[in-house]
Formats: C-alpha cells, sequence, structure tokens
C-alpha cells in the first residue's frame, strides 16, 4: 500500500495488478475531538475494458472474551430491517444452516448473538447501518453510509453479517466441516458495507462514503433497544 497525507487525512491507495481490474484508494480522516471517522473510498477502472463491480467495506472484528475463556457470549450485531424487504423474515441466508440460532428479527431489527457457529447473512436494509455492541465492555462500534434507492447490489443486500464458528460450509460446490481450532478458526465476525454495482468505462471512477462511529454504554444489555435516527441509531 501507498500512504500519503490527504487534506488532514491518510489516502492509501493499492496496486495496479488487481485481477478485478480495479485500483482502489481510501481516504481515511479523524473528526477533530470525536470519534467519528470518515472513511472515502474510490474504485478506478484500470483495464482497458467496461468493468462492473460494487465497493465492499469489509471490518473484522475479534469475538473473543476478554477473560480469555472462548467466545465473546455478549457480543451483538444490529440493522435495521427495511420495511419491505425481499426476503420474508428481512434477511437472506448466504452460508451456514438456514435455522442459524445467531440471527433473528425483533420487529425493525435484525439481531446476531454471536455462538460460534458459521454462518452468513444479507440484509437488504435502507437504513444502511450495522451496530456491534460487546456487552463485556459496553463498547459500541457503528458504521454507517447512504442508501441509493432503485439501485442494485451485491447480494441483494447492503450489509451482511458473517460469523466464525463451527458447522458445515458449503462454498464454490465444496462441502467442509470448520475446525474445533482456535488458531485454525477464530473467534471473529465481520460486519459488510456494501455500495451498489456500478458499470465503469476504462479510466472511469466512483466512490462510496462510510462513516465510523464508537461510543460507550451501559453493559446491561437486557432491555437494551436501538431505533432509526438520521443515518446512524440511538442506544
Amino acid at each position: 500500500m501507498i500512504e500519503e497525507r490527504d487534506g488532514g487525512g491518510i489516502r492509501l491507495t493499492s496496486g495496479t495488478g488487481a485481477a478485478s481490474g480495479m485500483q482502489l484508494s481510501r481516504i481515511v480522516q479523524l473528526e477533530e475531538g470525536t470519534s467519528h471517522l470518515r472513511i472515502t473510498a474510490t474504485m478506478t477502472n484500470i483495464s482497458d475494458t467496461t468493468r462492473r463491480w460494487g465497493i465492499w467495506s469489509v471490518t473484522q472484528v475479534d469475538a473473543s472474551s476478554r477473560s480469555e475463556q472462548g467466545w465473546n457470549r455478549k457480543l451483538r450485531a444490529y440493522v435495521p430491517v427495511h420495511p419491505r424487504s425481499a426476503y420474508g423474515n428481512g434477511y437472506r441466508v448466504l452460508y451456514g444452516c438456514d435455522d442459524n440460532s445467531q440471527f433473528s428479527r425483533d420487529s425493525d431489527v435484525i439481531s446476531m448473538h454471536y455462538q460460534r457457529i458459521v454462518g452468513k447473512i444479507g440484509i437488504d436494509s435502507p437504513g444502511s447501518w450495522i451496530a456491534i455492541v460487546d456487552g463485556e465492555s459496553g463498547k459500541v462500534l457503528v458504521q454507517s453510509m447512504s442508501y441509493a434507492k432503485g439501485n442494485e447490489y451485491p447480494d441483494g443486500a447492503t450489509v451482511e453479517i458473517w460469523t466464525n464458528g463451527l458447522g458445515k460450509l458449503t462454498a464454490y460446490g465444496r462441502t467442509a466441516e470448520m475446525p474445533e481450532s482456535v488458531e485454525e478458526n477464530p473467534y471473529m465476525i465481520e460486519s459488510e458495507l456494501l455500495g451498489q454495482l456500478t458499470s465503469l468505462a476504462p479510466s472511469e471512477s466512483t466512490s462510496l462514503a462510510y462513516d465510523w462511529y464508537a461510543a460507550t454504554i451501559s453493559i446491561n444489555l437486557k432491555g437494551t433497544r436501538l431505533r432509526c435516527s438520521p443515518g446512524i441509531p440511538v442506544l
């Protein structure tokens, strides 16, 4: 990666040998005196043909317990439901078993309660935010972006949640049993924000801006409720 100063932030630029035909860059800016981080990702077609991709932000979160006794039993994530979701329960199972007990719907919110079960869901959320809550420490990470109504998104989702864990995983025509070893299969989740699919001619670019916010709340998760506000949740 190439790093350079860019107007109060840091610009990170990828190399040019990507098989995708795209070069990626990110400008990372921290708002002074706050926990607000603004990230602007740009994708540029460096090939000689038109390409169609979407910018995809993936954040890996440590799901191990602070006591070092297995996984964090109090790790949760929340995503707002689309009121007219294309999926019956508000989300689509992408990997893992259909009845994965980690994922549930509570009225207008999709919840994830980490139990070390492998799986992944896609959520066609117009709110386009995800809140990750560590119930052991009270730390919260909120990630959000703008939703482009009427556009096509990868997997038909704007937000996805992946959970590392045990169980069978079928991908690319193969089914494998996930290993018990924590070294091979660590306690971890991924929160993913998906940008709309965009066709780019050679040398054309598109950008996706998204925001991170950090906070500390009461660690009593019982009765914790999230609701939608302008772009971010209120705890």
